[in-house]
Order: structure tokens, then C-alpha cells, then sequence
């Protein structure tokens, strides 16, 4: 199994009106051991639709970024980088959809295919479900995750971001490898919810829980931490009875 972690940094949070300005990817193999890595600036076609909010977060301007490549040629360059593994990839990122769906709109405009992949890996929602429902950081992003691992890295760069997203995805592997493998399968919440489901037969909550998420295919962080509490508070249950049995 091969992992691509991959960043976009872009002239806003529109796909479609905003574009890429600048791409990063780490190719990693099933040992969390670095492969390869791209990085590349990208040209805006459209710099009158640039947000300077974003422009500014990311400490570029658009005269910067006019003499950097063409997007067709950098986003095929990722993509044949990201095959260089000769297997289907699983993606990872930080807020991965984002990524995914900026990826997405750029293959529709130049028509290049998206890279073999076998499943995605979201951090911030293993960082959800994993650390901040059970209040071990105040809230999942990036720079709230890295710190809690002592992980330094240049906020808002591509590349900066990528290298710390693989940091934190080598910690998810070795604290919580079923949470890993469900974000993968794209089962994370529908497993959380069976096992609340489990530790609380017929739970009002957990049943209305269940049927928003059936409806609108998202859980809101006091839900999951409700649900991870849930959870917890029935593993720790089956501990306190083992012990008292070999007591």
C-alpha cells in the first residue's frame, strides 16, 4: 500500500471560481518511508478572481506567481508523479476533500485523470474522532495537531503542510490503526456510530445521531465527541469487569 499526501494552496476556497497556486506531495510506501516528493508553484489564469485574504495567507502575490508554470503542466506532472508508484495510491490530507475537490475541478478543465487511488485519508477527521473528542486539543487543525506531537513546520506552505500531514498520519498508524484503516475503507463515522450503537442498544441519541448521518452524511464534533465518549466510557466498563474477574 502506497500513500500520496498532497496540498493545494489556492487563491481562495471556491473550486471552480479559485485555482491552485501552488501543489506538494509526498509519495510514501506502507512503511510510512518517504518515496518521493513534488512541489511546484502554478501560474493563476484568472488573477482578477484571486482573493487577496488568500493571497495574503499565503504570503504570495500574483506577481509572483506570473512567470511560475502553467497549471496543465504542473498538474500533469503530480499526476504521472503520483502513478510513479505502480499501484493505486491511497490520499491523504489535511481536510482532504477540499483537496480532492480543487483536484477534481482542475481534471474537468484540462482533462487529466485524477490519480489511481484506493481510498482517502482525512487527518482532520481522525484528529476529530482520535484526540479532540476526548479533549487532548481544543479543535483539529493542522497547527492544533502538529503541536500536540511537537511536529514544527511552515504553516500555509504546500509543502510544509505535506511533510506534517505524513508526521501526524504515522502517529494516527501507530495509536489508532482501526480508525486508520476505517478513514481508508470510508467508514470512520459509520463505524463510530456502530460501535456507540453496540455499547448502547437503543440509545434515543444514538439512534437520532444515526439517522441524521444516514440523511445528510455528516456528524457535527459534539456528536462525535458524544459518540466517542459513549464508546470509551463502555471499553473502560469491559476493563473494570476483566479485573474484577481475575481479582
Amino acid at each position: 500500500m502506497a500513500f500520496l499526501v498532497f496540498d493545494f494552496e489556492t487563491t481562495g476556497l471556491q473550486p471552480g471560481h479559485h485555482e491552485p497556486i501552488q501543489v506538494a506531495a509526498l509519495l510514501l510506501d506502507g512503511d510510512m518511508d518517504e518515496v518521493g516528493v513534488f512541489e511546484s508553484l502554478i501560474r493563476p489564469l484568472r488573477p482578477e478572481a484571486a482573493s487577496p485574504e488568500a493571497l495574503a495567507v499565503n504570503g504570495r502575490s500574483l506577481s509572483d506567481l506570473a512567470g511560475e508554470p502553467h497549471p496543465v503542466e504542473v498538474l500533469g506532472k503530480f499526476v504521472d508523479f503520483a502513478c510513479a508508484a505502480g499501484e493505486p495510491v491511497v490520499m491523504v490530507g489535511h481536510n482532504v476533500g477540499f483537496d480532492l475537490e480543487f483536484l477534481r475541478r482542475e481534471e474537468a478543465t484540462y482533462g487529466l485523470a485524477l490519480p489511481r487511488h484506493d481510498g482517502a485519508i482525512d487527518t482532520c477527521s481522525l484528529a476529530r474522532v482520535h484526540l479532540e473528542a476526548l479533549g487532548a486539543i481544543a479543535n483539529s487543525r493542522l497547527a492544533t495537531v502538529a503541536a500536540h506531537y511537537g511536529i514544527g513546520f511552515q504553516a500555509h506552505d504546500a509543502l510544509g503542510d505535506v511533510r506534517a500531514t505524513a508526521r501526524i498520519l504515522e502517529k494516527f498508524k501507530g495509536e489508532a490503526p482501526v480508525l486508520v484503516n476505517r478513514a481508508i475503507d470510508g467508514t470512520l463515522l459509520s463505524g463510530l456510530l456502530a460501535d456507540a450503537e453496540a455499547a448502547q442498544p437503543g440509545s434515543p441519541f444514538v439512534a437520532s445521531v444515526s439517522g441524521q448521518y444516514s440523511q445528510k452524511g455528516w456528524l457535527s464534533p459534539k456528536q462525535i465527541s458524544a459518540l466517542v465518549r459513549i464508546t470509551a466510557e463502555e471499553a473502560a466498563g469491559d476493563r473494570r469487569d476483566a479485573v474484577a474477574m481475575r481479582s
